[in-house]
């Protein structure tokens, strides 16, 4: 199975394909989009979605797995991060791609082995276990590899519990 590994952003959306044959995920690839800054959010989301359309299509993944939302302290900043995290569902719609969602905390559990661990820990543990040598740079391509490693890992796992 091929994943490809959304963390949605409006500055900077991090894009990672990983994939997995029986065995531990393995990094394929790793990478930003990042819209243009001085456009306005009309824009910049188009060159959001229109980026991810391509990555997509080009990417092999039969399947996505996006982080949700994290609403913080203010509530504009999640409106437009919720408006970035559209564009992204809206992409891999557009390119036939079915869509898993995970929250942040579901993605550390799985991958750094708690659900509070920060970005480096997860990084750190995600080249530890699944990426060995890789640079996943920015923070952002990391967090879309770990968000693809998890519904990897996760897929793996679902088959084998009961209903």
């Amino acid at each position: 199975m091929r994943v490809l590994g959304v963390d949605p952003g409006l500055n900077v959306t991090g894009v990672a394909v990983m994939e997995s044959e029986g065995g531990e995920p393995r990094l394929v690839w790793a990478r930003a989009i990042r819209p243009p800054a001085r456009v306005p959010l009309p824009e910049r989301l188009r060159h959001l979605r229109d980026a991810l359309v391509d990555l997509a299509r080009d990417s092999g993944a039969t399947e996505a797995a996006v982080e949700e939302v994290f609403i913080g302290v203010d509530p504009r900043a999640a409106l437009r991060l919720g408006a970035a995290q559209a564009a992204c569902l809206l992409a891999l719609a557009d390119a036939g791609i079915s869509v898993h969602l995970y929250t942040s905390t579901r993605v550390k559990q799985t991958i750094a082995g708690h659900g509070r661990a920060d970005k480096r820990q997860v990084r750190a543990m995600l080249r530890a276990r699944l990426a060995p040598g890789a640079v996943l740079s920015p923070i952002d391509a990391s967090d879309a590899a770990a968000v693809a490693a998890c519904h990897l890992l996760w897929s793996a796992v679902l088959p084998l519990v009961p209903p």
